[in-house]
């Protein structure tokens, strides 16, 4: 994966300009290109810097661009100069058309928060890669599947729902605990779970009868 700095992390306008040329010339040839536009003086861009940075551990095909707010106006087909910092895009110019898409605006459904995680599923999401990074889901659409029956899918909602809150459902050691000895007792009893008997005595049983015996009587 290429990462392209311009204006980062200062002006430097021999290098800022073949960086500018070449960012230009990997728009014209139709890559998939990310742009994190920022300002000196933006402090929330100062913070984010370096988790944009951290994409290249994930991404190889993509062109990840750094741009100085001071430099966008060279740049080609990028859209119109951002009013807010920091602002991201991704740029896609292809013989039918271009294509040019905000981070907050995007169709990507998933956290879109200034992270590594986030800005790693956006990117995935735009080249049809299902694959996510921890902390989101580049494709939430997919079927909830039935555990062990990966082709079976589930057309009840409210087991589907039961099966989810399971799945979800954080394991306490308290939790774990019960469940393991719920295991071995219901093993040592040949997978038969204890069911509580209703347990009444013999006296209630004869009280019972002579209420029902006194009952016959006074119909007859």
């Amino acid at each position: 994966m290429n990462i392209i700095d311009i204006g980062y992390p200062s002006l430097n306008n021999d290098k800022d300009r073949e960086n500018i040329n070449l960012l230009n010339k990997m728009i014209d040839d139709g890559k998939n290109v990310f742009l994190f536009i920022f300002c000196d003086k933006c402090g929330p861009c100062h913070e984010t810097i370096p988790k944009w940075k951290a994409i290249k551990k994930y991404n190889k095909d993509d062109i990840i661009a750094l741009v100085n707010k001071d430099y966008f106006n060279e740049l080609k087909n990028v859209g119109v100069e951002p009013m807010g910092f920091p602002t991201l895009r991704y740029i896609n110019n292809t013989p039918t058309g271009l294509t040019i898409e905000e981070y907050n605006d995007s169709s990507f459904k998933g956290d879109k928060d200034r992270s590594v995680e986030s800005f790693t599923n956006w990117i995935h999401h735009h080249h049809g890669n299902k694959k996510s990074v921890k902390g989101g889901d580049a494709n939430p659409e997919r079927r909830t599947l039935l555990p062990n029956l990966p082709d079976r899918p589930i057309n009840r909602p409210r087991v589907r729902d039961r099966i989810i809150r399971n799945i979800n459902r954080p394991s306490t050691p308290e939790m774990i605990a019960r469940m393991q000895a719920n295991r071995r007792s219901n093993s040592q009893n040949g997978g038969k779970r204890k069911t509580k008997k209703n347990k009444t005595s013999r006296k209630s049983k004869k009280k019972s009868r002579r209420k029902t015996r006194k009952y016959h009587r006074k119909k007859k």
